[in-house]
């Protein structure tokens, strides 16, 4: 049976499930799977934007330098203090994802919610020089 669903920012019409009787191999990543585009896209649609107020909002790709090769574990360690540095800046809501480029470097996508600061471009920067603080070791370098 078809399933409709209606979110604040738009709406998605689907299969019941079961009904990919045949699905896929998994294989080499080689960009987003039809499932994470899905899950991603509908995470977006749920957001109610005028619940989030007044505050600003910040759509950024942070990569890592190439200087040192990381480790899951690292990267995990790095990510969560940024994520730690960005909840002192006041961060309201944030919705990331890492995606790994062709040699296996990771990096992140993300898009942060913080509340009115009155200067854009001081706070892009504030961000900025936290990841470069964190990712520092990887020789990461402002572009």
């Amino acid at each position: 049976m078809p399933k409709i669903t209606v979110m604040p920012d738009g709406c998605k019409a689907a299969k019941a499930a079961g009904m990919n009787r045949t699905p896929l191999k998994r294989d080499k990543a080689t960009g987003w799977s039809t499932g994470a585009a899905r899950r991603n896209a509908d995470f977006l649609m749920s957001i109610d934007a005028l619940a989030l107020g007044d505050g600003e909002a910040l759509s950024v790709s942070l990569t890592l330098g190439r200087d040192l090769t990381i480790m899951p574990k690292t990267f995990t360690e790095m990510r969560n203090s940024f994520f730690k540095r960005l909840r002192r800046m006041g961060l309201i809501r944030l919705h990331w994802l890492a995606e790994f480029q062709r040699d296996g470097t990771p990096h992140l996508h993300m898009m942060a919610y913080f509340p009115p600061s009155g200067d854009a471009l001081r706070l892009c920067q504030r961000v900025c020089n936290h990841w470069l603080s964190v990712a520092a070791a990887t020789g990461a370098q402002r572009s």
